[in-house]
């Protein structure tokens, strides 16, 4: 009897992570492969080096349990293997931290970073052609994330980090694709500005913001679609805590009582953390409610708002009416200088007898 050994489909399923993950590595134009999205994210060339670091690793780990496997008579079956499974490495909103030894060092392009992955993958599909008669569910070896994990889980959970690292560039890609210069700056600072600058007419991008009013003690989730039917002003701000930002929420909570009509909402956006949100308003005396997107820049590149120099966002205004269209939207290049309050609060109460 012939074995049946799952390794053909585990190399078949390498080769197919792995081209997935040079396709999108060619999808990133050469010259902003070096660029990151923000100080703390990776570059595209910073992913591909870590994988390059990893690379031979496995193929030492993969040598050690390959030559303590035991060898498989031809009636011999492998030992059952356990699935492995990816959805942990799929789930890209679960951050996983590598450790001190496997992070880029910034020293390798993405093409030199490349042709090291790939001359290391090149070793570990020989050596994996070179045992398909061991059994490699009978064997295992401490995973750092996953524990024990037998020779066939390893290479699974090897095929799916390198298919997470792909998402990962295809995201890092988009980001800086979309990057712009020249549009927001800081007295003689100049700031980089991710994310697709957005216009009135256009659908407003979805959000998931943290919010925490003063006095209570876990954040509320707020979206765009648990806004649905009201209007919705969104005063962007860099920080609470800087002059200029705590100016402009208070205008708009003086321009919010003072007679905005009952269906517009007024919220001001920042990455500062709601807890610092909740205790300057409970001080500031402001009642408007404060958003935070502290937990990811995923509001920021959508309303192409995110500072990549600061990790902040830029000062901006955006008016959404109550089918979720933007009727107003202004982004303030110099970040020392105040939105214009008095369109914005036109287009809301337009927005709002639209209603």
């Amino acid at each position: 009897m012939q074995t049946r050994s799952p390794l053909p489909a585990l190399i078949a399923q390498l080769r197919e992570d792995h081209e997935t993950l040079r396709a999108a590595v060619q999808r990133v134009p050469a010259e902003l492969r070096g660029l990151r999205p923000s100080p703390e994210r990776w570059s595209v060339a910073e992913v591909v080096e870590h994988l390059a670091i990893i690379e031979p690793r496995v193929v030492g780990l993969m040598t050690n349990l390959i030559n303590t496997a035991p060898v498989l008579a031809p009636d011999d079956q492998p030992t059952e293997p356990l699935d492995f499974d990816r959805s942990v490495l799929n789930d890209r909103s679960r951050t996983i931290s590598a450790p001190a030894p496997l992070l880029p060092k910034g020293s390798l392009d993405a093409a030199s970073a490349l042709a090291s992955l790939e001359a290391s993958r090149a070793s570990l599909h020989a050596l994996l052609e070179s045992a398909h008669d061991r059994d490699l569910g009978a064997v295992s070896q401490t995973h750092l994330w996953f524990g024990s994990l037998n020779g066939f889980q390893w290479l699974s959970a090897h095929a799916g980090h390198e298919a997470r690292h792909a998402a990962q560039i295809a995201e890092v890609g988009e980001a800086v694709a979309t990057s712009r210069t020249g549009e927001a700056f800081e007295g003689d600072i100049q700031l980089t500005v991710l994310g697709r600058k957005l216009r009135a007419g256009e659908p407003a991008p979805a959000f998931s913001l943290d919010a925490l009013a003063p006095g209570e003690a876990v954040p509320r989730e707020i979206t765009l679609s648990g806004g649905a039917g009201r209007v919705r002003l969104l005063h962007v701000v860099n920080s609470l805590d800087t002059p200029v930002c705590h100016v402009g929420a208070h205008r708009f909570e003086t321009l919010r009582s003072s007679g905005l009509p009952a269906d517009v909402d007024v919220h001001t956006v920042s990455m500062d953390l709601p807890f610092a949100q909740a205790r300057w308003r409970e001080v500031e005396k402001v009642n408007h409610e404060a958003l935070s997107s502290h937990r990811s820049e995923a509001f920021g590149q959508a309303y192409g708002v995110l500072l990549r120099e600061w990790r902040l966002l830029q000062r901006a205004v955006f008016v959404i009416d109550g089918s979720g269209t933007i009727v107003h939207a202004e982004y303030v290049s110099d970040q020392m200088v105040e939105p214009d309050y008095a369109t914005a609060v036109a287009a809301a109460r337009s927005a709002s007898r639209a209603t």
